[in-house]
């Protein structure tokens, strides 16, 4: 990447930058990890009618893609703002489109 006109070096710059990216990205697989092996030790330990329900709950929440269930609960996505009605936004003070 070499270096800017003053001298610094870029990776280790956005290295610097990163790192809490970084750390969000490690902590959210380390919780999944955590997680994915407690519910997968309650399904083999318990088996039967316990194992069947927690893996047609797993088969449901992996049906629907994560991106499309990120983007739809975002507090400010448009599917939200469609729901609510935001009089202020409106320089009439008339509601939105939707309401």
């Amino acid at each position: 990447m070499g270096t800017d006109t003053q001298g610094n070096d870029e990776f280790s710059r956005i290295l610097y930058g990163a790192r809490i990216s970084l750390t969000v990205g490690v902590v959210a697989v380390f919780f999944g990890l955590i997680g994915g092996t407690t519910v997968g030790a309650i399904a083999g330990g318990a088996g039967g009618i316990v194992d069947g329900i927690l893996m047609r709950v797993i088969d449901v929440l992996l049906a629907v893609p994560g991106i499309l269930l990120a983007i739809g609960s975002w507090p400010g996505s448009a599917t939200a703002r469609s729901r609510s009605c935001w009089r202020w936004a409106s320089p009439t003070r008339r509601c939105l489109p939707g309401c």
